[in-house]
């Protein structure tokens, strides 16, 4: 499995050689043991740790808001 900061300079890169695709930023909690009570990287990890390094890679602010919060709203309308 890639490493956080292998994850993070491909999609930085991909973010860059495709500054119009859409893309939607997330993860998932799936075992008791990545949640941060149990030694995990927890709910917070994207904004935390991921969202800053890919600020630091060039990642606009507008385009990470779309990734977090105008492209999952688009996806789950159901109206």
């Amino acid at each position: 499995n890639p490493t956080d900061v292998e994850r993070i300079d491909f999609f930085a890169a991909h973010c860059a050689a495709h500054p119009s695709a859409r893309h939607v930023l997330g993860g998932s909690i799936w075992t008791k043991a990545q949640l941060g009570a149990h030694g995990g990287k927890g709910y917070g990890h994207i904004l935390r740790s991921i969202v800053p390094e890919l600020t630091a890679r060039g990642v606009g602010a507008d385009r990470l808001e779309a990734m977090l919060s105008a492209e999952p709203r688009r996806l789950l309308d159901r109206d």
